[in-house]
């Protein structure tokens, strides 16, 4: 028969909540051993077994547990077959000391409404009653007095009764009936397709110690089993084995829905104890998205939040699929005011690149640099000057799925107060990095300038590069910013030419020509500031020939100003030629009449053939329909046009307002980029560059990736997604993660597709 150590062990569970008092009374006399060594002096078959009053020592001396003061009666819940009650004096509810009892069937009818009913303050659990029953089936004698029902074990009437006679309680142990446990998600918030990985804490129970601890967890909701163990054994994302840290590196798979998700955990030993937690994890399924060939989505953040948070976006295409183009409008509004528009292309992910460094007071430049991949990525970095010096090198960690931003003059990078040169990144994974040049103005508001991103292991041109547009005058300045990739030096000239074909003079670093030598260090860089001999506003692009096979990399950036304070700043990319090109547009309001919140799309299209080039353009609305016109336009050899959308000829009958996707398509070789033109609340005039996606360009089947957004606290977000080549149909998921890798989940709202004529 098993021992009643072993019941008490397996078999009780104690109520504090239902009677503190009597539990903490039951408490006191095992804690002070006086439940050692007693007996059952009481067992009568379908009514009670009773003990805790008496033991007999192996010198056949029977003693008495001593009382410690009675304890107020608690009586709430019924002695139904398995509870254990307190035994108390007849007429006196609040009489209970040490003495207890097991109902052996329910009482309850005779129990709880007597004496003030009998306090229940534990119950049998497990195979417990089976023992009790056992006990209860053994021979019971009638010793007199307080004997008169006492279950004996290998007793004859008549024989001395020895201690071993009696069904004893050689001992009675307190041991937690609950393992406590504590969860965690990392990340807390995920998108679907990527890891989480879940991590349960156990403090094991006591008296004895918790051994065979087993951990699951109920990952249905997340598309994983009912019933999932953690492990401690240093293997499924565990760091540590024995550590009593169970973990598990679960995978969300598309299609799980978004929200808040409670994940429920359950713990327990090799003897039953058990408890449960509860693992608080956010699934982002991102911003699905569809487009058909020549449609286009646009969707807008909110920026409600007093709170800025900042991270990036990850376009991932569907099986089959290709990723569409894109475009990100970063804005920052300074009170109801909006002082900037930035907009970056979407960019494939890159291990080794180069960037334009400039720092010299009131202008820096902030480099963003994400990790989207499930492990750390380790970033090596160096500075060089405009002598080619390089120096400032360091390296730093970015972990899984986070996002570095970082001031070139601020940590990690520490770089000089005052810098003209580059900054060269080596990652040890392939990263979406984006460079903004970061122009205070003399209002103190921040102008933001997206920078272009040299791939280092992407073979440069080496036909020379075109940019579509600079200005000069009038307000208007422009830089010509040229970037090494190379280890050598670079050299070749730079040309200026006007709208009506041929050369301009113009005045670059005080020096007047129509043509500009370069020579650029290896590994730096070099800036051209223009201005004009004119007084009237001139616009023109820009040929870069180099005189060796390799060329330099590079921007203009075009800055607008009232005289006083610099409003605009805009970055317009070097284009390579082509004959087919796809650009996001947009034209709201009456922008000729300086309407607040008008928006325009200005054309800058370049000839670089000797031929006359015509140019068709095609627009479509966002659900990738034609608005029923073309415009046309003829430039002559070396020749540019530059004009706002609604005047080209053709299009002067264009639906206000209009939101798609236009067509550049020419006849000989062309360079193009687009800028979008608005009026702030100031009425002030502000434009950002957004360049175009050639029709014939290789196809991209990777992932690609918007490197930064922004949201709250003056800052909004607005991304494009557009098809880029002819007969591209394309769906997926954008989704948004932040600065510390956790799934965004950005509130965005859908521009709804025009209704064409």
């Amino acid at each position: 028969m098993p021992t009643f150590l072993n019941y008490i062990r397996d078999g009780i569970e104690l109520l504090d909540d239902v009677a503190p008092n009597t539990v903490a009374n039951f408490l006191n006399y095992i804690r002070d051993g006086d439940y050692d060594g007693t007996f059952f002096h009481r067992a009568i078959p379908d009514f009670v077994l009773q003990g805790g009053g008496f033991s007999l020592g192996s010198d056949g001396v029977l003693s008495e547990v001593t009382s410690d003061p009675p304890v107020n009666n608690e009586f709430r819940l019924s002695n139904i077959r398995g509870t254990v009650a307190m035994a108390k004096l007849g007429g006196n509810p609040n009489s209970a000391t040490n003495q207890w009892f097991i109902n052996l069937v329910d009482n309850s009818a005779i129990l709880d409404a007597q004496n003030g009913g009998f306090t229940v303050f534990a119950r049998v659990i497990g195979d417990g009653m089976d023992v009790v029953d056992a006990i209860v089936a053994q021979p019971i004698f009638d010793f007199g007095d307080t004997f008169t029902d006492t279950p004996t074990i290998n007793y004859s009437q008549g024989d001395t009764v020895l201690r071993e006679n009696f069904v004893n309680i050689n001992s009675m142990t307190v041991i937690e009936t609950t393992l406590t446990s504590t969860g965690t998600a990392t990340p807390a918030s995920v998108r679907t397709g990527a890891s989480v990985l879940f991590t349960v804490t156990v403090t094991p129970g006591t008296n004895p110690a918790s051994t065979g601890i087993t951990v699951t967890a109920d990952l249905t909701s997340i598309g994983g089993s009912t019933a999932q163990a953690l492990f401690d054994d240093g293997t499924n994302g565990d760091v540590t084995a024995g550590d009593n840290v169970f973990s598990f590196l679960a995978n969300v798979p598309s299609g799980v829905t978004s929200g808040d998700q409670s994940i429920s955990v359950s713990v327990s030993d090799a003897i039953s104890r058990s408890g449960t937690t509860s693992v608080a994890l956010t699934v982002s399924a991102g911003q699905t998205f569809s487009i058909t060939d020549r449609a286009a989505v646009s969707l807008s953040s909110e920026g409600a939040s007093a709170t800025p948070v900042f991270g990036y976006g990850h376009v991932e295409a569907d099986d089959g699929m290709t990723p569409p183009a894109g475009l990100a409008m970063l804005r920052l509004r300074v009170g109801e005011v909006l002082v900037t528009e930035a907009a970056m292309s979407a960019a494939l992910p890159i291990k080794r690149s180069r960037i334009y460094a400039e720092v010299d007071g009131s202008e820096n430049a902030a480099v963003v640099i994400n990790n989207p991949n499930d492990e750390t990525a380790s970033v090596s970095f160096f500075f060089t000057d405009s002598e080619g010096n390089d120096f400032g090198g360091g390296d730093f960690p970015i972990g899984a799925n986070e996002q570095m931003i970082g001031l070139l003059d601020q940590a990690p990078f520490n770089g000089p107060s005052s810098l003209n040169g580059t900054l060269t990144l080596d990652a040890s994974l392939t990263v979406s990095v984006i460079a903004v040049r970061v122009l205070v103005n003399e209002r103190e508001e921040f102008l933001l300038t997206p920078l272009p991103i040299v791939d280092l292991d992407s073979p440069g041109s080496e036909d020379g590069i075109l940019f579509p547009l600079f200005t000069a005058n009038g307000g208007w300045s422009s830089q010509v910013v040229l970037v090494n990739p190379t280890d050598t030096t670079l050299t070749g000239t730079v040309e200026f030419k006007i709208l009506g074909g041929g050369e301009t003079a113009v005045t670059v670093d005080s020096v007047a020509g129509t043509s500009f030598n370069y020579s650029i260090s290896p590994r730096s860089s070099q800036n051209m500031a223009v201005s004009n001999v004119s007084p009237s506003l001139t616009l023109g692009w820009v040929e870069v020939t180099p005189t060796g096979s390799s060329t330099p990399s590079g921007t203009t950036i075009i800055s607008f100003s009232d005289g006083a304070v610099t409003l605009s700043e805009a970055g317009v990319p070097a284009v390579p030629a082509g004959n087919a090109f796809r650009l996001y547009s947009e034209v709201s309001g009456d922008f000729f009449a300086g309407e607040l919140g008008a928006i325009q799309t200005f054309l800058s299209i370049a000839n670089v053939s000797s031929d006359t080039a015509t140019i068709t353009i095609q627009p479509y609305g966002l659900d990738g329909t034609s608005v029923g016109l073309t415009g046309t336009l003829l430039l002559p050899e070396n020749g540019q046009a530059a004009v706002f959308l609604n005047q080209v000829p053709g299009l002067e009958a264009l639906p206000i307002p209009f939101l798609g996707v236009l067509r550049v398509l020419s006849t000989t070789s062309i360079s193009v980029t687009g800028v979008q033109a608005r009026f702030n609340e100031r009425f002030e005039f502000l434009f950002t560059a957004t360049g175009p996606v050639d029709e014939t360009a290789p196809e991209i089947t990777s992932d690609v990736f918007f490197p930064f957004l922004a949201d709250g606290g003056g800052w909004s977000s607005e991304f494009v997604l557009f098809s880029g080549a002819e007969g591209q149909d394309s769906s997926g998921r954008l989704r948004f993660i932040d600065s510390n890798g956790d799934a965004l989940d950005l509130s965005v709202s859908s521009t709804s597709p025009q209704t064409t004529p």
